[in-house]
């Protein structure tokens, strides 16, 4: 959620993501001794003025034996202009590696973060992984074009929307993305709806389409999938934020590497799953993203005259015709995607 070296908590990897992979059955592994790979870099943008705040990249390495670390490991990333980043190891307590992704009961971590733009959009990156026993590892992606969305106005990354109120957040077409990822995490929800110390989070992802992209706010996140105790807030989140709710949105474009690794679901297109984007003596994910962030605070707009209007145009349209143009949508871009 936030401009640092976190992933995208729903792909685990984010988005963090919003970023380590979904989690990859070791029974469709015949080598013991195969190295799979999840490595993600998140360029994170200014949602106003498009500058890239910095560049975020995560590594989760594992193999199927007793101990499943990949200790000592070199992991490097070469941008297109010969730039090179290169991943450090982290202590398991670190914060950047604690997540379920893999199905084993260890793994390594490898991550680094720069606060600028240490790589650009549609620049393409080459993944390069040294094991100490000599396994080598590649992978290519190309970070998907910039994108910020429009109208939107913030004021130190915050800015104010009306209570009970649903927003369109909407951005034009983005070269080299194939879908999106959003996230948020809700702080403020009374105790009958989220009886919980943290924050609600709530994540979807969806296909990329060709024509002008967009998403209500909030109630797109809700078409993600809610767990039991999260179904009254929910609810009360279709109609738009609360007096006094905040959320912490980020929303990312993954490149085609992401975006097929994490089939099926809300990204669902008929094919293998998951598509495997690091060859060489292992496999696994080396997918990149763009991504935004911004907190929105449901409050009147007398209320406290610091803080921006967001200035976000109102989804006044039915649940109901939003389902059926959300239909539409994802049948066009599925069978424009078949034909590729």
């Amino acid at each position: 959620m936030r401009a640092s070296i976190r992933p995208f908590r729903w792909v685990i990897p984010a988005l963090a993501p919003m970023l380590a992979a979904c989690a990859l059955d070791w029974s469709e592994v015949e080598d013991l001794e195969l190295v799979v790979a999840s490595v993600t870099v998140v360029l994170t943008v200014d949602p106003v003025d498009s500058t890239v705040l910095s560049t975020d990249a995560l590594a989760f390495l594992a193999r199927d034996s007793v101990d499943g670390r990949v200790p000592g490991a070199s992991v490097r990333i070469v941008g297109g202009s010969g730039r090179t980043l290169r991943l450090d190891e982290l202590p398991d307590t670190a914060e950047a590696c604690r997540s379920a992704w893999a199905k084993t009961n260890s793994q390594s971590c490898y991550a680094a973060s720069v606060p600028s733009a240490w790589f650009a959009p549609l620049e393409e990156l080459s993944l390069r992984i040294a094991t100490p026993d000599g396994k080598q590892l590649h992978g290519k992606s190309l970070i998907p074009a910039l994108f910020t969305p429009s109208r939107l106005k913030t004021r130190d990354g915050r800015c104010r929307v009306d209570p009970e109120t649903s927003y369109l957040v909407a951005w034009g077409p983005i070269r080299g993305a194939w879908a999106h990822i959003a996230e948020a995490e809700f702080t403020g929800l009374a105790r009958n709806l989220w009886d919980s110390s943290k924050p609600l989070h709530l994540a979807v992802a969806w296909m990329a389409s060709f024509d002008d992209t967009h998403m209500e706010f909030p109630r797109k996140l809700i078409e993600g999938g809610v767990s039991s105790q999260a179904l009254k807030a929910a609810r009360r989140l279709e109609t738009g934020l609360p007096w006094g709710v905040s959320a912490d949105l980020a929303v990312a474009a993954i490149d085609p590497n992401w975006a097929n690794w994490i089939r099926p679901g809300q990204v669902h297109i008929a094919g293998e799953v998951p598509v495997p984007s690091v060859f060489g003596d292992g496999t696994g994910l080396f997918g990149t993203a763009v991504r935004w962030t911004v907190t929105m605070e449901s409050r009147d707009a007398a209320e406290e005259p610091g803080l921006v209007d967001c200035d976000l145009e109102r989804e006044s349209s039915g649940l109901n015709r939003h389902v059926s143009d959300e239909i539409a949508i994802r049948r066009h871009v599925t069978n424009q995607i078949d034909r590729r």
